[in-house]
């Protein structure tokens, strides 16, 4: 009897252990399963990341050379228009740059009324270029803009200088009889005056950080980041090139 009690112990035990390391397993490969497609999504999260940088630069670079492709296009047919008068009369610059400024749309838009030609031509299009995404490419021209290297300080020989002198002699007071690069200055100075003073009462923050800013100086750095250090002369030089270096 004693026996038999034993033996019954004993594989209940059994059975008991058994069930707890079954149960223990389960526990051990649901926790690995679960790791495992974390890891796997995370590394699929990565990897479609990586790809749409991929694509979002490739996509970048069609547009920059898509865009000068059409800024050559413009200067072929400004430079043409240019040499034939003749032609001015059929084609004006404003046509030319009409062409050059019509915005460019990826996934190209198909009006309802498109047929079955159209359609079909666009749908090869699409299956042959690797763009993939939305590309919108929009050009406008400049107005009002105020070039830096105009700044730049043209040296002249003793006769024009000498001419020069003989027109200012006659009208002193003539604002004309500025050099091209002084008349710039004077222009930036004025233009960046008013900018200044117009953020500088509509933002706080940048009132906070600039208001205290020396235009006059600003300009003068300017003038001497696009001209030679040889051929900069002014009483700023040194302030200027001083900044500079602990810039």
């Amino acid at each position: 009897m004693r026996v038999d009690k034993l033996v019954k112990y004993f594989s209940k035990n059994e059975s008991g252990m058994a069930i707890i390391m079954v149960t223990t397993a389960v526990a051990i490969l649901t926790l690995v399963l679960t790791e495992f497609t974390f890891e796997t999504k995370l590394n699929k999260i990565r990897v479609e990341n990586q790809v749409d940088r991929y694509q979002a630069k490739l996509n970048a670079e069609a547009g920059l050379k898509f865009a000068l492709a059409k800024l050559r296009i413009y200067k072929e047919a400004w430079n043409t228009l240019e040499d034939n008068d003749s032609l001015k009369e059929t084609v004006s610059p404003s046509d030319a740059e009409s062409v050059v400024t019509q915005p460019f749309v990826y996934p190209i838009p198909l009006p309802p009324s498109a047929n079955i030609i159209q359609k079909t031509a666009l749908e090869d299009f699409e299956k042959e270029n690797l763009l993939r995404g939305e590309l919108v490419i929009s050009m406008s021209p400049v107005t009002g803009f105020l070039n830096p290297n105009s700044l730049k300080v043209i040296k002249k020989d003793n006769t024009s200088n000498q001419d020069q002198n003989q027109d200012q002699d006659q009208d002193d007071e003539n604002q004309s009889n500025l050099s091209p690069e002084a008349f710039m200055e004077k222009t930036f100075t004025e233009t960046f005056q008013e900018i200044f003073k117009e953020k500088i009462e509509n933002d706080e923050d940048f009132a906070i950080k600039y208001s205290n800013i020396n235009i006059d100086l600003l300009v003068k750095e300017l003038k001497y980041y696009v001209n030679n250090p040889k051929d900069y002369d002014e009483p700023e030089k040194a302030d200027i090139e001083k900044n500079l270096l602990t810039s």
